[in-house]
């Protein structure tokens, strides 16, 4: 049985769980960043806020943790809305290195990230911001 991450829980990562987990051939570990969108699938089996009325197979597993989410996967498949790619990716690194100690920076950038979503701040303003604080750390 094949582990896959599927890192992004709207309409389109929410379609490719269900395609791929009714072939009963994968286990999917489908990282979701809302709580209430994680809630509402692991109880109802369905993602209503981005692809109501679809039932997502048992094969699929919701998890807010990006490390779990990643945990022996041997295929990831990024569905996340671009203006978020730089600092989930970071996220997702220090997720997949164990949160070492050399990943400390990455680790805030991570809850930079989630910091900007809850305050609604999804355009790619934030990412340039972010960068532009960051450059220099690098």
């Amino acid at each position: 049985m094949s582990e896959i991450a599927i890192v992004g829980a709207g309409a389109w990562g929410t379609a490719l769980s269900i395609i791929l987990g009714r072939t009963g051939a994968h286990r999917i570990r489908l990282w979701v960043h809302e709580q209430e969108v994680r809630d509402t699938i692991a109880s109802q089996r369905v993602n209503e806020k981005f692809l109501p009325g679809q039932h997502i197979p048992t094969s699929v597993t919701a998890c807010n943790d990006v490390g779990q989410a990643l945990d022996s996967a041997a295929i990831v498949v990024s569905v996340m809305p671009s203006q978020h790619c730089r600092l989930l990716f970071e996220r997702m690194r220090t997720a997949s290195a164990g949160g070492n100690d050399d990943c400390q920076r990455d680790q805030r950038a991570g809850r930079e990230f989630s910091a900007a979503h809850d305050r609604g701040d999804h355009t790619s303003d934030h990412a340039r911001r972010y960068a532009s604080r960051h450059a220099s750390a690098r």
